[in-house]
């Protein structure tokens, strides 16, 4: 059985945004993206819709992958 983690966090969301990513591109790709889908993947991680596009649009710079920015220092 899998390990179950902890219910108060945190967490490392970065696989988890980059694997809904990829099925939002893979959507798009066979054009069947709808607003729906990215407002649910957006209310899943709590952003606003513009902030998954945002995140789309850096995995079609990086060529699919999404890459998120180091954090200023």
């Amino acid at each position: 059985m899998p390990a179950t983690p902890p219910p108060d966090g945190p967490y490392d969301t970065t696989s988890l945004r980059a694997a809904a990513v990829r099925r939002l591109l893979r959507l798009r790709n066979a054009d069947r993206l709808t607003h729906y889908d990215v407002r649910t993947v957006a209310a899943a991680f709590t952003v606003h819709w513009r902030t998954v596009r945002r995140w789309m649009d850096n995995a079609t710079t990086h060529n699919g992958t999404y890459t998120p920015k180091a954090a200023a220092t």
